[in-house]
């Protein structure tokens, strides 16, 4: 049997290349918002892939067709290169995704409660470990007092500035080591003391991943519960109010603390105008909450250099008709126009910030599969919002799920994107069930196709050992009565098409 059906391979491809867009917006030394699906596990293993195979890495965005040359975004605001500063994560959510981009080494930057401090650290004056100028550089920009008082002295101990057991004596800071500290720095004489005492100390209780709960796999369980030291103080748990926004007491630190922000974010549909559907359908039913989401889209606005990003496939199948996910209008918006920003599909990005109307239409289209684009055009010129003679370049026609396919079976790419990079909690049974029964959910979603899985049903064989283990896993192994005997031929059906 082959691992996935046609339909799977379509998703897996899709999935693998929006990752792969997605991450060229990730700036090194920047922070990091990413919720939960498989799209945000693309974006986690291609940020790895861009860490630790970068020539591999490169390679999958030239064979994609990325845009990653001057000009591009990838060039204005984010990067190809390996991430030398590291990341902060900032999210509501912390999940399986964040553990592996601590074990790979990506979201290491840490942050430190402390505005002083966290405007030293991005000026460039000063790194996590002190050079021999740290005292001269933190004392520039406020961070180190004109005198240390018993304050300013806890302070300076908490985030390892000075030892612990170090004291004030009179006109002195005394360290635990017997040096002594003129507690008067207004003078280049008395910093030079100081410079010598914070050479190589390192930077401490800072944090480099914060957020409100967590939700993952049994994997990502043992590693919470296995963290210790550094990396336990490292990860800080808080409420989901100082996470999903700016105001409450801190805006100051935590607009520097999440500088370069990306804040990236799944939703179902986009209009060609820049509105988001996310969390429910124009008939009132809800799909998904909304978490978070529309207070990162918001924080991605207040931020300077923040950018919102949501990431859709182009299409989808219902009713066993392929659906265009980039739409002229919808009657329900998760995200409203006026906040459009950057949205990614498996045919590239669009960036619409400030963007006019007309321009956010052709910016959609580009994003678009290519058997909806003469339509959703032809709808935005007869609202005024696309000129008459705007006509589809031929690159775009090239945007078919065909084309992506025959791209990537012919690069390292779907080399480099297993169907699971991360592993799964599924059974060996399971994950053989799976190609089949995305089949027959494919199949039972229109009247036609029930009808022929049923036809097929006629020609089905009984059950070869190979599979028994699998019909017992969905306790058909024994069918009881007519409605489970039917259903058990129509599985056996859709098994024997993963060999068609």
């Amino acid at each position: 049997m082959r691992c996935c059906s046609i339909r799977s391979i379509a998703t897996r491809c899709s999935r693998c290349a929006i990752g792969l867009h997605a991450s060229t917006l990730v700036r090194d030394g920047g922070t990091l918002q990413i919720g939960i699906g498989a799209l945000s596990d693309a974006l986690v293993h291609a940020l790895l892939l861009r860490q630790q195979r970068n020539a591999d890495y490169r390679a999958a965005l030239t064979a994609l067709g990325a845009s990653t040359g001057e000009g591009s975004l990838a060039a204005g605001i984010g990067g190809l290169d390996g991430f030398a500063r590291g990341l902060y994560g900032a999210s509501e959510m912390v999940m399986d995704g964040f553990m592996h981009l601590a074990k790979g080494g990506i979201l290491s930057r840490r942050v430190y409660d402390d505005l002083e401090l966290e405007r030293a650290l991005e000026d460039g004056c000063i790194e996590d470990t002190l050079h021999t100028h740290a005292a001269d550089a933190l004392y520039s920009v406020g961070a180190l007092p004109a005198r240390v008082d018993e304050a300013q002295l806890a302070r300076l101990i908490y985030f390892g500035l000075l030892p612990e057991g170090s004291v004030l004596g009179g006109a002195t800071v005394q360290l635990s080591d017997g040096s002594i500290l003129p507690i008067d720095l207004s003078s280049a004489e008395a910093r030079l003391v100081w410079n010598h005492a914070l050479a190589g100390r390192r930077l401490r209780n800072g944090r480099y991943l914060r957020g409100a709960f967590y939700l993952g796999s049994k994997v990502f369980y043992d590693w919470l519960r296995n963290l210790d030291g550094d990396a336990f103080e490292g990860l800080s748990m808080t409420r989901v109010a100082d996470i999903n926004q700016l105001y409450g007491g801190h805006e100051a630190r935590d607009r520097v603390q999440r500088r370069d922000a990306r804040f990236f974010n799944t939703c179902m549909m986009a209009t060609a105008l820049g509105a988001a559907v996310s969390d429910a359908l124009e008939s009132g039913q809800v799909v998904s909450g909304v978490g978070g989401q529309y207070n990162f889209v918001a924080m991605a606005h207040e931020l300077e250099g923040g950018r919102s990003v949501l990431m859709l496939r182009s299409t989808r199948t219902h009713k066993g008709a392929l659906e265009s996910n980039v739409l002229w209008n919808y009657g329900h918006t998760t995200i409203p126009r006026h906040l459009r920003d950057i949205y990614v599909t498996e045919y590239g990005i669009a960036d619409l910030r400030g963007k006019s109307d007309e321009d956010c239409v052709i910016a959609m289209l580009a994003l678009a599969d290519a058997r909806f684009q003469d339509r959703l055009a032809a709808q935005a010129q007869a609202t005024g919002k696309l000129r008459s003679n705007f006509k589809i370049p031929s690159e775009w026609r090239k945007n078919t799920k065909e084309k992506l396919k025959v791209t990537l079976k012919s690069s390292t790419i779907s080399e480099l994107f297993p169907a699971f990079p991360f592993g799964s909690d599924f059974s060996a049974e399971e994950l053989a069930l799976l190609p089949a029964l995305q089949r027959l959910k494919a199949a039972i979603e229109t009247k036609t196709g029930l009808a022929e899985m049923l036809l097929r049903t006629l020609w089905v064989k009984s059950p070869a050992a190979n599979v028994e283990s699998l019909l017992a896993r969905l306790g058909l192994d024994r069918p009881q009565g007519l409605r489970e005997r039917i259903t058990q031929r129509m599985l056996l059906a859709a098994l024997s098409g993963n060999d068609g």
